[in-house]
């Protein structure tokens, strides 16, 4: 993991170089609010968040940063953020690497790891692999993930999504959903999934609405924080 953090500064540090060479170009960016019900046996949570992210492209590369924060209803106020080093290996294939941090509690955490997004007609891939571990606290999961996109049209939109997370945190979430989204760039996400916490002997069903905008061709990839990496939280 020490190498692809390395990877991933010198390859930001390469992009940065470019900019003598290609003119920089604007390729997106998204904001977001939302909010998420957890509905336990004996207990519900219900989860805000709103978010914003950007994406600039040198020719075949491009940096992406990622900044969020999310309420809990038990009281936890969860600021994060990312950067993405993006390189286009063809028109329909981008590979990142990611570098993020968050703070839970006053303890902050790091994410590290690898991922792609795939389009050809009306499929898309999304899948990622990160490393969470704990900066001031004793913390280690790894989580593999994959969203698959089926698009109606330029409007309507499902999509699937699967995640397992091992170590520290030991949790599956699977789950479907559908988007919307206008010609203005204004699109509303809806999710439904299931997570089972193994380590705790537990199952919650998830809940997620999130209403953004983007503008120009938005961004190539989703945060990699831990709650967004997991579960359904719009993504």
């Amino acid at each position: 993991m020490k190498l692809i953090k390395a990877a991933l500064v010198v390859g930001c540090a390469c992009v940065g170089g470019t900019t003598s060479l290609m003119a920089q170009e604007f390729t997106g960016a998204e904001v977001f609010i939302g909010g998420l019900i957890e509905d336990g046996t004996g207990f519900s949570e219900v989860t805000d968040i709103y978010g914003a992210s950007v994406e600039l492209s040198f020719g075949r590369f491009g940096i992406q940063g990622d900044v969020s924060n999310r309420n809990f209803e038990i009281g936890d106020n969860i600021p994060s953020w990312g950067l993405h080093g993006i390189y286009a290996a063809t028109d329909e294939l981008k590979l990142g690497l990611h570098y993020g941090e968050e703070t839970w509690s006053g303890q902050r955490y790091s994410n590290i790891g690898a991922e792609l997004a795939w389009d050809r007609g009306p499929w898309g891939l999304e899948a990622w692999v990160t490393r969470d571990s704990g900066i001031d606290v004793d913390w280690l999961s790894v989580v593999s993930a994959a969203k698959a996109t089926y698009s109606f049209n330029e409007a309507f939109s499902l999509h699937g999504k699967i995640a397992f997370s091992g170590g520290d945190n030991n949790t599956r979430y699977y789950g479907v959903g559908g988007s919307w989204q206008h010609d203005s760039g204004l699109f509303v996400r809806l999710d439904a999934g299931h997570f089972d916490y193994s380590r705790r002997n537990k199952s919650v069903d998830v809940y997620a609405l999130r209403v953004g905008y983007e503008f120009g061709n938005g961004v190539s990839f989703n945060h990699r924080n831990s709650n967004e990496s997991l579960s359904g939280y719009g993504n």
